[in-house]
């Protein structure tokens, strides 16, 4: 529902309950959610909501971000408070020195909210904002943990000092090593995590008058942790290096095998816990007696095979192809292996019908589905076909190597050769408007057999941009979007709008327009190391409006072919068997 909205970028989220959920975003977006309607709430800001709040009484609070039209150095946060009706910044200036707050900043019930930067630890009570530490403390990590006035406790260094009410103290035993995680649920509940040592990976408790350590095996200095969280004294999880465990008040235990370095962890309730690994995609739940993985995610993928295409005739039909003659469908439970005629590499599928799907590949390979199976159409070539086109019935048109076009036309089909170039994609508006293009990204026009060159770009980068009309007048096309008579780079600030910044480091590799004119990208986005991450990317008016991750940079997957029907119905597939469902 946010992408209905003039939500720029969604930022933040946090909860007490089903019934009472808030989000924030750009340019001081605030909504609410009551369990039934999303409602925008005025938060008296204009600055980007880096980080929200919810505490169980229902106040709230949010730290604001004002950086636009400030040069770096100039930029600055505010502090908002909920109070069960309105919005108000409550403090103008915060001492937050980066944009992500999320782990320097924490509120308490007791109406105390804290602040923990490279420039010292403040305290914000009663209106009053005060320094009460000029100590560095570990910016960037978990290293932060209040529970009222008189128990907060910080990671400084290698150090963690505990704030008794009037003081920090120094708190003794710890391991001269650097913080990296303090969590706790109470005064006498208080769990630390500090970067493992040669000698082995420990956990700190501290239960109000002493300090334990629990050995949970083997260290390495760069061991990290990814997340504490939990519902009380017996009941805490962690994630450290692709180990999950949990405390059950006696001890703690492996939940599950090692599946990689990276987790996201949710924990739902005290018998709710999900799990899910970042590179292989593998989704775990945690029921309060038993960890099962969640079918059709990580090794229990329906296949593993590289997919190459898909399309979706409705929310409940989609077709996902791809080598060694893989078809997929899914029937609106889940996805299914359905055999075909053949062991080639499936490049292509399109449909018009539920009984009417087309699908091509190397070798010559062409299959029509007739609602019950598959069989092969000889077509008299062997070449190897990379693109097929049937969203009328009645008409389809193929395209690959060797220039090949084979049409399908009032019942006849046709081959045509107009270049020897191979061509890789097509897409039609009607059987008189058919658009081609070729790896070298040239494009290509037909209004009936014959292709006519429209623009000869001979960039091999261009091999797989993605084709697909955005209009009457608008065209997607290797790598270059159509505006009326010009042709634009992707690239060009024209399109990027907000994003450009983002958008000059997006490779985009497929697109679709879905019935609101939002255009969706898939692709892969240069990061600042040099990897390669995929992401997907959504344009509305040729404005970036929104973005999202669909793997870390460190994943082998990349994503190949984007399609979708509507709203909340929009798939993506790629190689290793990933299958992505976009919704908005």
């Amino acid at each position: 529902m946010l992408w209905f909205s003039d939500l720029d970028a969604l930022t933040t989220i946090d909860g007490r309950a089903d019934d009472d959920v808030w989000f924030g975003g750009k340019k001081g977006a605030l909504y609410h959610w009551d369990g039934d309607t999303l409602t925008r709430v005025n938060g008296g800001t204009r600055g980007d909501i880096i980080h929200l709040q919810v505490l169980p009484d229902g106040r709230a609070w949010a730290a604001a971000l004002v950086s636009q039209g400030l040069p770096y150095e100039s930029r600055y946060s505010q502090l908002l408070a909920w109070d069960g009706s309105a919005w108000s910044v409550v403090l103008e200036r915060i001492p937050l020195t980066t944009p992500s707050a999320r782990r320097t900043f924490l509120a308490t019930e007791s109406g105390d909210v804290w602040f923990a930067t490279n420039t010292g630890l403040f305290r914000w009570s009663e209106g009053a904002l005060q320094r009460l530490s000029p100590e560095r403390l570990n910016e960037g990590r978990e290293s932060l943990w209040a529970n009222g006035p008189h128990e907060v406790w910080v990671g400084i260094g290698s150090t963690v000092k505990r704030w008794n009410g009037s003081a920090l103290v120094d708190v003794t035993d710890i391991p001269q090593e650097e913080i990296d995680t303090i969590w706790g649920t109470g005064p006498g509940d208080v769990w630390i995590l500090p970067r493992s040592t040669l000698s082995g990976s420990l956990i700190l408790h501290w239960n109000g008058s002493q300090l334990t350590s629990y050995p949970i095996g083997p260290g390495h200095p760069d061991d990290l942790w990814f997340g504490m969280m939990g519902t009380g004294p017996n009941d805490v999880w962690v994630n450290h290096e692709g180990k999950l465990l949990h405390w059950d008040g006696q001890a703690w235990k492996a939940m599950a095998g090692p599946l990689e370095r990276a987790y996201v962890l949710r924990r739902v309730g005290p018998d709710s816990v999900w799990i899910r690994g970042s590179v292989d995609d593998q989704v775990m739940h945690w029921d309060g007696q038993t960890m099962r993985q969640i079918p059709e995610t990580g090794e229990g993928r329906v296949t593993h095979a590289h997919l190459r295409d898909v399309w979706a005739l409705s929310p409940t039909d989609v077709w996902a192809v791809g080598d060694s003659g893989t078809a997929l469908h899914r029937d609106g439970e889940g996805w299914n292996v359905v055999p075909t005629p053949t062991q080639a590499d499936l490049t292509g599928v399109s449909g018009s019908s539920t009984r009417d799907v087309w699908a091509v590949g190397k070798q010559g390979v062409v299959l029509h589905w007739d609602g019950t199976a598959w069989t092969r159409v000889e077509l008299g070539t062997s070449a190897d076909l990379d693109a097929v086109w049937a969203a009328t019935p009645g008409f389809v048109t193929i395209v690959g190597d060797q220039g090949t076009l084979l049409q399908l036309r009032e019942g006849q089909w046709s081959m045509h050769s107009s270049t020897v170039s191979r061509l890789n994609r097509v897409w039609a508006r009607s059987p008189d408007e058919i658009w081609v293009t070729d790896i070298e990204g040239t494009i290509y026009h037909s209004s009936g057999t014959e292709l006519s060159v429209v623009l000869r770009r001979r960039y091999p980068q261009y091999t797989s941009k993605g084709l697909w009309g955005m209009g009457p007048e608008s065209l997607f096309a290797a790598g270059l979007v159509k505006q009326g008579a010009d042709w634009v780079e992707f690239r060009h600030p024209i399109v990027g709008g907000g994003c450009h910044a983002c958008v000059s480091q997006f490779t985009p590799m497929d697109a679709w327009e879905d019935p609101h004119q939002r255009t969706w990208f898939i692709g892969e986005f240069l990061t600042n190391t040099g990897a390669s991450s995929p992401f997907w990317l959504t344009f509305v008016k040729g404005r970036c409006s929104g973005s999202s991750r669909l793997g870390p940079p460190i994943s082998p997957f990349q994503p190949t072919a984007l399609h979708g029907t509507g709203a909340h119905d929009i798939w993506s597939v790629g190689t290793y068997g990933r299958i992505h469902h976009l919704s908005y």
